[in-house]
């Protein structure tokens, strides 16, 4: 039986650690640090990584294996682990020079310059003349945006040793930053010069000739680079980009094939496997970006984000979420791979794990403009209006050249009223974007809701003849013709949408509008009813119907659709609204409060039937109680367009917390943005505040789709008014006194037309 020291030394045998049983630590560091020499030799990494972390748990402070550990992480392309270790080792080591400049080196990538500079000073206060110090010092300065003092750090290096090619490099590459063109080409050229088997000298040299546009001799130094080591990672990627570039897309191939086979940490696999995406050739693909192993970090998420994308692409969401997850688990910060889960879950209609995958994304990368429009995305997909429009800001701050940021913007801000920034952004991304056809159809559709056919003519008409048959384009083409009054090229219009797609919600409210101008009731019923048969439980549909009907003066029938909407789209508030006020109309106002109380008793999870209490209640002049079921619906669903509007606007009528009614009635607009009275109440709140230029578009817009109705012209009229339109005042107004002489703003009316 072994005693106990004897039983102790042998269990601790099992483990890789020093024990007062085994041999002196000195030996045993060395020992390891030996091991682990062996294994880079041979190239195994994993194993001589195990060996040097044996020898630091032998002596925490042997800079010697911190050194050569962090040069194995490197090999592994574990580049935040080789940082730690760089920056202990050369804390270990203060005399040693190789060490601070790698430190320095690895502190330069990471962008931490003035530390850089300060291991760079260590150096060279052992070193006066180390080039490698020298040049690294430079290149911290360059990145404090020191260039001076940088350009002179790089003189003193090629002074220390005029045969170093990559000191001219370096040289050059600051002549660059400092614009000095001619100079650098000098010094990439004397690089070269210098040292003609240097493979970074050429390939600097041809970066910069590719820079130039100079495609044939950057091949020439690239080839010649390659004929050094034709394994070159870097020689390789660069020649296989500028024969695609150059369109020789074939001659790539076997280039990209050689960066595949060298590239160890996967990359190369993964250029392959974007080559053949690109070329269409799908199954080479999926081959190249499923061969990555898991062990190759970045490189394996990144192709597991682009097998997710492929299999989105084939419709199978499922298999794409199971791909982007894998990549989330080697790689958590993966902003990529975080956007695309985003976007999944956005698709998905899983709101809240996309607002998490969306912000995630953002807290990895802040400066990611893909990121923020990820959020914005998921944020506009909320109704979370303001957030929405803050994320898609952030995202052409940070991405000037990401067009449908801006496209989001310019319809987010018209959905909002606020024209004016509307217009910025749709022209922004027209100006960028010229032949980018949602560019050119939102800056239309602002024009349109500005009533400025000169301007959204030319727009609309590029559209059609770009997308003759597009159903979107062609229902801008139907609003067009009605602003020129020209009916029948607008119902022509419509009908071409129809002819596709019977149900249309766009294209049958814009036909059945103008049959009931024209008074040709039995065309719109029949388009009413090709629709209904077609999607026999579209809302959209069954409250045009109710309209139609009231038009034609069968509320009977109006009732039925209404009912039906209710029935089948219980959260459209805009159907308990049409119903309330045909009973309303018929003075059945208890009746009507009795059996929506009822409703709103028997069903608690509907706005609806609380809206329809406080618009009777609101008829009734009861603001309190009408202010009461509004709020209530609200808790309910804080996005219920009607409730929200009709509390804006008692709000603003009772100059109440102007702020919030804004809020509301923006919010109102998000949901319902076609709505003539949403309009005219958000315009009134801005009138109220202060801001006629922001209010005026939306009383045109209002008092244009319901000419007839008093309030939108008075309102109208007085905004035209303050903003110096004395002919637009003068005709809104009047029209308003003849419509209602006896509104509570005719006499506003009558003292401002006297003013004119």
């Amino acid at each position: 039986m072994l005693r106990t020291s004897s039983l102790l030394c042998a269990l601790m045998a099992v483990f890789p650690v020093i024990s007062a049983c085994s041999k002196d630590p000195n030996v045993a560091k060395q020992e390891f640090l030996q091991s682990g020499d062996s294994y880079v030799e041979q190239k195994k990494y994993p194993e001589a990584i195990v060996e040097y972390r044996n020898a630091i748990q032998v002596d925490p402070r042997f800079g010697e294996a911190r050194f050569k550990l962090a040069t194995a992480y490197v090999a592994q392309k574990d580049m935040a682990n080789a940082y730690r270790e760089y920056v202990r080792a050369a804390d270990l080591l203060p005399n040693d020079v190789k060490a601070q400049v790698t430190a320095g080196g690895i502190l330069l990538l990471a962008g931490q310059y003035e530390d850089a500079q300060s291991r760079a000073d260590k150096a060279l206060a052992i070193e006066p003349k180390n080039v490698d110090a020298l040049v690294l010092r430079a290149n911290a300065l360059a990145g404090l945006k020191q260039l001076d003092d940088a350009v002179k750090g790089v003189e003193q290096a090629i002074s220390a040793d005029p045969d170093r090619g990559t000191t001219y490099g370096a040289m050059g590459a600051l002549r660059m930053m400092r614009g000095e063109r001619d100079a650098a080409a000098i010094s990439y050229r004397r690089a070269v010069e210098v040292d003609p088997k240097s493979l970074p000298a050429r390939i600097a040299l041809a970066s910069f000739l590719v820079a130039d546009g100079q495609a044939k001799e950057a091949e020439v130094e690239l080839k010649s680079a390659l004929a050094l080591d034709a394994k070159n990672v870097t020689a390789n990627r660069a020649l296989a980009n500028l024969y695609i570039q150059s369109g020789r897309t074939n001659e790539a191939e076997p280039l990209l094939k050689a960066t595949a086979a060298n590239a160890i940490d996967g990359s190369g696999t993964l250029l392959l496997g974007d080559y053949y995406l690109g070329s269409k050739r799908t199954a080479d693909a999926k081959i190249q970006f499923e061969s990555i192993p898991s062990t190759a970090g970045q490189s394996y998420a990144l192709a597991r984000v682009r097998l997710a994308v492929m299999a989105r692409g084939a419709g199978d969401a499922t298999l794409a979420l199971t791909r982007v997850d894998e990549a989330i688990a080697k790689v958590p910060n993966s902003t990529e791979a975080l956007v695309l889960k985003a976007t999944l879950l956005r698709e998905k209609r899983d709101l809240d794990g996309a607002l998490q995958a969306a912000e995630a994304a953002v807290a990895a990368d802040p400066g990611s403009g893909s990121a923020h429009f990820a959020l914005g995305r998921v944020h506009e997909a909320r109704g979370s209006l303001e957030p929405a429009i803050a994320a898609f800001t952030q995202a052409v701050q940070f991405s000037p050249d990401l067009v449908n940021a801006e496209i989001e913007l310019a319809g987010l801000h018209l959905t909002a009223g606020r024209i004016v920034e509307a217009e910025q952004y749709s022209k922004s991304a027209v100006d960028k974007a010229p032949d980018n056809g949602d560019a050119v159809l939102m800056a239309a559709r602002v024009n349109l809701v500005k009533r400025d056919v000169a301007a959204a003519e030319p727009l609309i008409r590029r559209l059609v003849s770009r997308a003759p048959n597009n159903v979107v384009v062609l229902n801008q083409l139907g609003q067009l013709e009605s602003l020129k009054k020209n009916a029948p090229a607008a119902l022509a219009a419509y009908e071409r949408v129809l002819a596709v797609n019977p149900a249309n919600s766009e294209a049958l409210t814009g036909a059945v509008t103008l049959d009931i101008q024209g008074k040709r009731f039995d065309a719109a019923k029949r388009r009413l009813d090709a629709g209904l048969a077609k999607a026999p439980n579209d809302g959209n549909l069954l409250v045009l119907a109710a309209r139609a009907s009231v038009a034609t003066q069968d509320p009977a029938a109006a009732e039925r659709y209404l009912r039906k909407s209710i029935e089948v789209a219980s959260e459209r508030t805009d159907a308990y609204a049409m119903l309330g006020a045909m009973l309303l109309n018929q003075g059945k106002q208890d009746e009507a409060l009795k059996e929506f109380e009822g409703l709103a008793a028997k069903k608690p999870e509907l706005t609806g039937p609380l809206t329809m209490i406080g618009i009777i209640h609101q008829q009734a002049n009861r603001k309190t109680q009408a202010k009461d079921a509004y709020r209530k619906a609200l808790t309910i669903d804080a996005r219920s367009p009607l409730a929200a509007n009709n509390l804006a606007w008692l709000m603003a009528e009772d100059n109440e917390n102007l702020d919030e009614a804004l809020q509301l009635a923006q919010t109102a607009k998000a949901v319902l943005p076609e709505s003539p009275q949403v309009s005219d109440t958000l315009g009134w709140i801005f009138f109220k505040k202060g801001l006629t230029s922001s209010a005026l578009p939306l009383f045109k817009e209002a008092a244009a789709k319901l000419p007839g109705n008093a309030d939108f012209q008075y309102h109208l009229g007085l905004a035209s008014a303050k903003a110096g339109d004395t002919r637009g005042a003068r005709a809104a107004l009047e029209a308003a006194l003849k419509l209602n002489g006896s509104s509570p703003l005719a006499e506003e009316a009558r003292r401002t037309l006297n003013t004119l």
